[in-house]
């Protein structure tokens, strides 16, 4: 990410989608999870796949997701909102890979493209741990599933709240129980 867009999340305000739900975690994260929901099916006709979600560092500088205070413009600041989301990404891929992927050769991963020096890499070297990440023989060859990766395609150092196993329930029925009460209501 590039420094002036850095900027920008650290300076925005806080605003909600139109679904009603805090913008950051609701456009890094819910809308990822609907996404792939709606496309299970079609990915596992489509095996071997890979879905690649992608993070960042960031998830590390956060502690946990308070899913009750998401909508709660006094609980975080917007890099907090962001952390949290990016958090998110991490947590929603491994529960992916537990609930609907074991058995299956589907390879479920995240990661985080760039470096902090990003903004003296190109576009193309910013590329490669995403590329990395859904062509790459490797994934399939090690079976990497639910691994985190870092410039440029190695194997990062996921936060302990991404290791998490009840905040990943926890954050994978709280975000069902929005998108199905969202859904209900149309």
């Amino acid at each position: 990410m590039r420094e002036s867009q850095q900027r920008n999340i650290i300076n925005s305000t806080f605003t909600l989608t139109e679904d009603g739900i805090q913008e950051e975690f609701g456009v890094n994260h819910v809308g990822h999870f609907l996404l792939t929901k709606l496309l299970l099916s079609k990915i596992k006709t489509s095996q071997p796949a890979r879905i690649v979600n992608v993070s960042s560092s960031g998830h590390t500088r956060v502690a946990g997701i308070e899913l009750e205070k998401l909508d709660d413009p006094n609980a975080h600041d917007s890099r907090q909102r962001y952390r949290q989301s990016k958090l998110a990404n991490v947590l929603f891929t491994d529960e992916l890979n537990k609930r609907y992927l074991e058995g299956e050769q589907i390879y479920a991963n995240s990661l985080y493209p760039e470096t902090f020096l990003s903004s003296s890499i190109s576009p193309e070297d910013g590329a490669i741990t995403t590329l990395y990440c859904a062509t790459s023989p490797e994934i399939e060859e090690k079976n990497y599933r639910g691994k985190y990766f870092v410039p440029f395609g190695v194997e990062g150092e996921k936060s302990s709240y991404a290791e998490d196993e009840d905040l990943a329930k926890r954050l994978w029925e709280f975000t069902e129980n929005f998108i199905n009460g969202k859904l209900s209501q149309n």
